[in-house]
């Protein structure tokens, strides 16, 4: 093990000096001889006196020089460097990371985020004279905290400020931001003429705070300027639950199953406790064993280490609605992830409308689902009574459709209140969607197996003759596509089916006549009506509501269009929200995990309309920094701090005592003596 510097030096100094000052003490040895005459005496009393052993020193310019010799050896010995912070440039922008896994509390109780803030303020510290320096806080978004400024203090001030979200971390919108602020300001209007806009880039260093943890740092192009990476944290024990999924039966709707999935990203196998509470009471505890979460030989856990994912599962008989919580017991890095919520409502059957012409086979087809109700009428009816509240024989209630979902068959209409549509050969006649012209003869070439509509629906052996070609918004999902021709790009395909939400309205489409297809005669149909309602139902069918943090939530208070509602969020934190004319209210500042809930007058507080969100993010939980990150398939330097600088001082150490040595052999020939 290497001595340190000082240490070092002054054990040399240790054995060299002292018998350097000693020397000068020591008598010499004199032979004894007479002499005729006393002329010499006191040429004699002066050399005694010089060599007399331990006698106060005189001022003696060679013993100086030669104890400058020494200690300048001894120093070097020990190999010095001076250690100092690289200045920057001129400007540095200095991206703070801010998303959840900054929340980690590292080995000496600090969080990343306040061992972040130190390092930027040494950035700070370190500007040069005349310097500017701005701060981005990023996370799933990004935004300026402090503008480009030489006021230290302040920037100090506005870092000291920044506080952790929940939400996941990207770096994309944080480094375009950053770059955008490099662009010097386009050239103003000099008379009635603008002049050439010209924007060059303003050089600046850009000082990334961060554990390194980025869901997008792979697609982050950094064009203009180096990216300095400070890598904070060491901590990777931590384990957390990724998914929570509870929904109720739908044949037994009184019972509740609630399925959560948890994982170990940790080095060390883990034994923990899982809580189930339901409106705030233990309702049962179960034990989950997970191995290491990093796998040998591989440097991050993605799920290749064997056993570290496991699963809990819990079973009730719950028939009143309220706030499901799932816990890990014990403490590990990361908290956010150890509780995952969700929201269920009480236990309902689902009211279907029924918007069709005599059909036979869809009466049959609705009455053997577990529906509460099915009410059919003709689209004469519908267009008749759909403005009309159920008091007075119409559809309406509470300024929304009465039935949870409205099969509407064969016919086209503008006529949508806020509810849940499926539409089979026609459209909701709303902006952005449209019906175009008949397709016949063409096999469809792909759907989506993953969505929760076509879950376990086989279509490998569906044939549609005939069906439209359909214009839909961007935000449509598109379940089933056909093959409509070949075009300039190559195969051409349409949608038979697809699905969109907008202003309180859910719609989903088929674009074909059921008579012109197979499907009827399919097992795969039923499964597909029996999804398709329970969906577009979900709301009311107890499923589990949850959003991500940063994510805008949405909220619906049947009766109390354009009120001001109190909103309860996590940490006793209350905001103001506003419905709209439809009774729906919207909420984005969402970056703390937790309950979100409105108080509506004369509502209890089980029932009040509540939004769960949750971290589920792999990513975030897995809190052991990425050693090696790559920006843009790039590998990007990293240090564990704030770059500084080691210029060894040893080689001037030496030529300084060379230099004094030259001295000292000049005095002594000249026999100077002081």
């Amino acid at each position: 093990m290497a001595l340190p510097f000082w240490t070092t030096a002054l054990l040399a100094a240790g054995l060299t000096i002292p018998p350097l000052v000693l020397l000068y003490f020591l008598k010499l040895r004199r032979r004894q001889v007479e002499v005729p005459s006393t002329l010499l005496w006191k040429r004699t009393v002066m050399d005694l006196q010089v060599n007399a052993p331990f006698q106060k020193l005189r001022r003696n310019l060679l013993l100086l020089l030669q104890l400058l010799i020494l200690i300048a050896l001894a120093a070097a010995l020990g190999r010095p460097l001076l250690n100092h912070l690289a200045k920057t440039q001129k400007k540095a922008i200095l991206l703070v990371d801010v998303s959840a896994s900054m929340r980690t509390v590292e080995a000496d109780g600090r969080t990343r985020l306040q061992i972040a803030k130190e390092e930027a303020a040494t950035a700070i510290d370190n500007l040069p004279d005349g310097g500017e320096a701005m701060v981005i806080a990023f996370a799933e978004r990004a935004w300026v905290a402090a503008a480009f400024t030489s006021d230290r203090a302040l920037l100090k001030r506005q870092v000291d400020a920044l506080d952790c979200t929940e939400a996941s971390s990207r770096l994309g919108e944080a480094v375009e931001l950053a770059e955008a602020h490099m662009r010097v300001r386009p050239a103003e209007a000099e008379g009635n003429t603008l002049t050439t806009p010209i924007t060059p880039i303003a050089p600046a260093d850009l000082i990334l705070l961060s554990d390194t943890n980025l869901g997008d740092a792979d697609q982050v192009v950094v064009r203009y300027s180096p990216l300095q990476i400070v890598r904070i944290g060491q901590r990777a024990d931590n384990v957390g639950i990724t998914s929570l999924d509870v929904r109720r039966n739908y044949e037994q709707p009184e019972l509740l199953s609630v399925f959560a999935a948890v994982r170990n990203f940790g080095p060390e196998a883990v034994r923990r406790d899982v809580t189930l509470r339901v409106n705030g009471d233990i309702v049962s505890v179960k034990e989950i064993a997970l191995q290491p979460g990093i796998a040998a030989g591989r440097d991050r856990s993605d799920g290749s280490a064997p056993g570290s994912a496991g699963a809990v599962s819990f079973e009730l008989t719950h028939e009143a609605g309220g706030r499901v919580e799932v816990e890990l017991a014990g403490r590990d890095a990361l908290a956010s992830d150890d509780v995952a919520r969700a929201v269920v409502e009480p236990p309902r059957r689902v009211d279907v409308l029924l918007v069709s012409e005599a059909s036979w086979f869809l009466e049959k087809l609705l009455a053997s689902l577990p529906l509460r109700q099915v009410r059919r009428i003709t689209p004469a009816q519908y267009e008749t009574l759909i403005d009309k509240p159920v008091a007075h024989g119409g559809l309406l209630a509470e300024g929304r459709l009465a039935a949870e979902v409205a099969v509407i068959n064969q016919h086209s209409t503008d006529k949508l209140p806020p509810g849940n549509y499926l539409f089979i050969d026609g459209v909701p006649e709303v902006p952005g969607v449209a019906r175009g012209d008949e397709v016949e003869g063409r096999p469809i070439v792909d759907w989506d197996a993953t969505h929760p509509i076509l879950r376990h629906v086989v279509l490998e052996y569906l044939h549609v003759a005939r069906w439209r070609r359909l214009t839909l918004p961007d935000k449509a999902v598109r379940l089933i596509e056909g093959a409509t021709g070949s075009d300039a790009e190559g195969e051409a395909t349409s949608p038979l089916m697809a699905y969109f939400a907008a202003d309180g309205r859910q719609y989903l489409i088929l674009s074909f006549d059921l008579a012109n297809s197979n499907w009827p005669l399919k097992i795969s149909f039923p499964v597909f009506a029996y999804n398709a309602v329970r969906f577009l139902g979900s709301a009311v069918e107890g499923a589990s509501q949850s959003v991500s943090p940063g994510q805008a939530i949405q909220f619906r208070v049947p009766g109390q269009p354009n009120q001001a509602l109190k909103l309860l969020g996590p940490d006793d934190r209350t905001d103001r929200v506003q419905l709209n004319r439809d009774g729906l209210a919207y909420f984005a500042d969402t970056d703390r995990v937790g309950f979100y809930s409105l108080e509506v007058p004369d509502v209890p507080d089980p029932d009040r309309p509540t939004v769960a969100v949750n971290l589920f993010d792999a990513n975030e939980s897995n809190v052991r920094p990425r050693p090696g990150l790559a920006v843009a398939a790039q590998s990007v330097e990293q240090t564990a701090s704030l770059q500084r600088v080691n210029q060894p001082v040893w080689p001037w150490l030496i030529g300084a005592a060379l230099a004094i040595l030259c001295f000292e052999w000049y005095v002594y020939n000249r026999r100077v003596y002081i």
